[in-house]
């Protein structure tokens, strides 16, 4: 038997009614739908391959905040323009060289202050 929490939805393989409405091959139901149906009804419609469940989506891996300890880069956009790099970009508009360094130095003497752009 599939756990509620192992299901993500469902696909309708063959034709059938569910709550009035008539489902085609193809239709789609959410996780609460197919949760919300008796358990013995999900298994049949499965067992009988009317629905094809299919597991949740797992969610994105969040990457881990840079260490304090990463090291900081100052890299050149173009026309003047700088970004300051520790894991992930620090400033969240385009700075000027004095700018750049500025914030480099200052993220390097202390991590907490300089924040994310994001």
């Amino acid at each position: 038997m599939i756990g509620n929490a192992d299901i993500g939805g469902a696909v309708v393989q063959r034709p059938f009614n569910m709550g009035g409405r008539r489902l085609q091959r193809g239709d789609m139901l959410t996780a609460s739908e197919v949760q919300a149906m008796p358990p013995n009804n999900r298994r049949a419609l499965i067992d009988n391959r009317q629905i094809e469940v299919f597991p949740p989506v797992p969610s994105a891996p969040v990457a881990p905040h840079p260490a304090a300890g990463a090291e900081m880069h100052v890299i050149h956009r173009g026309a003047g323009l700088y970004d300051v790099i520790r894991g992930e970009r620090l400033n969240s508009e385009p700075l000027s060289k004095e700018q750049a360094v500025a914030l480099a130095e200052q993220g390097a003497d202390d991590p907490d202050t300089a924040s994310p752009a994001n």
